[in-house]
């Protein structure tokens, strides 16, 4: 387990254990410009001061709704709001 410091890195995550990472903010899984937590597997997850997003579900809601956004910045916004 590598363990960066602790709650925050900037420019990378904050812990990397068992080829998995996790971005943290003040103890919380946390992380607003993509995934929080990368597993091995290749699946992710987003977090948001300790807050789990379903982003399937988000993701339902922007297709239903015929929701345009600009750029992966908007889209990631968007999510962090529900």
């Amino acid at each position: 387990m590598i363990f960066y410091g602790g709650t925050y890195i900037e420019k990378g995550p904050a812990i990397i254990w068992e080829g998995n990472e996790g971005w943290y903010k003040n103890g919380k899984q946390h992380r607003l410009d993509g995934p929080a937590v990368f597993w091995k597997d290749g699946s992710k997850e987003y977090w948001t001061s300790g807050k789990y997003i379903n982003t399937e579900e988000v993701e339902a809601l922007i297709k239903e709704n015929n929701i345009k956004l600009k750029n992966k910045k908007h889209q990631m916004l968007f999510k962090l709001r529900f």
